[in-house]
């Protein structure tokens, strides 16, 4: 199903939208269209095909060429105190805990946020069927930062057959936090993950290079943007 609706990125624009629903038990079909460029949201698969525009491009990392810059090194070693724990239980996913941290940390986008709100928007991100109360896709889980036992941030990533795919991060807003550039981190820790798993490729979602909360994804190098005929092309420095 397509739909043109508003773009969420750049003012006056439509965008045109492809939207696919799989059933859960779709995993090579679900890892098929990650690759192809279409992004999980809710309970279902969606990628922009705006004729007019193409601003949007699809980006992943090669979990074997990638090398960390200096910055990243850094931001490697001072988050070494951190633990990750993996969660793929829908309750964890939804506990009070995630709910507290997502209100906090959505309050900076809009301040009308509640716990009942955070709880609907958590169910959305976990991709988590509101009729069936169950996890749609199998691979979604939780990877969940702790601080000398406090959680400070939670990735929300899909697990499939040749990667992980990166589909929301919310994260501890304190000064301290802030400090550790905890979104860094998390793309590579979760690069780290794909490596140490056999896995590929790690999706980032969309890069844009004229919109500055998505085009800090380029600092990964190096990095693939997929062309408008469906091939992925090795990038280093810049996107054609």
């Amino acid at each position: 199903m397509q739909l043109s609706e508003s773009c969420g990125y750049f003012e006056g624009l439509k965008t045109l939208t492809d939207y696919i629903y799989l059933p859960e038990e779709a995993v090579d079909y679900f890892s098929y269209f990650t690759s192809q460029g279409y992004r999980r949201a809710g309970i279902i698969l969606y990628k922009n095909l705006c004729p007019h525009c193409l601003k949007c491009k699809s980006i992943r990392i090669p979990t074997s060429t990638f090398t960390l810059s200096k910055s990243q090194r850094k931001i490697w070693k001072i988050n070494q105190d951190i633990e990750v724990r993996l969660c793929q239980d829908k309750k964890e996913m939804l506990s009070d805990e995630k709910i507290r941290l997502y209100a906090d940390y959505s309050k900076k986008h809009d301040k009308t946020m509640t716990k009942e709100n955070s709880l609907e928007e958590l169910i959305y991100w976990n991709g988590i069927d509101s009729e069936t109360g169950l996890v749609n896709y199998k691979g979604t889980r939780n990877l969940d930062y702790y601080l000398d036992g406090k959680l400070i941030a939670v990735s929300v990533i899909d697990i499939v057959n040749d990667g992980i795919s990166s589909v929301y991060f919310y994260y501890d807003l304190s000064s301290p936090c802030m400090k550790r550039s905890l979104g860094s981190y998390s793309v590579l820790y979760e690069i780290d993950l794909c490596r140490s798993k056999g896995l590929d490729y790690y999706y980032l979602g969309y890069y844009i290079e004229d919109c500055n909360k998505m085009n800090y994804k380029a600092h990964f190098k190096p990095f693939q943007i997929l062309s408008e005929k469906g091939a992925w092309k090795d990038q280093i420095d810049s996107v054609m």
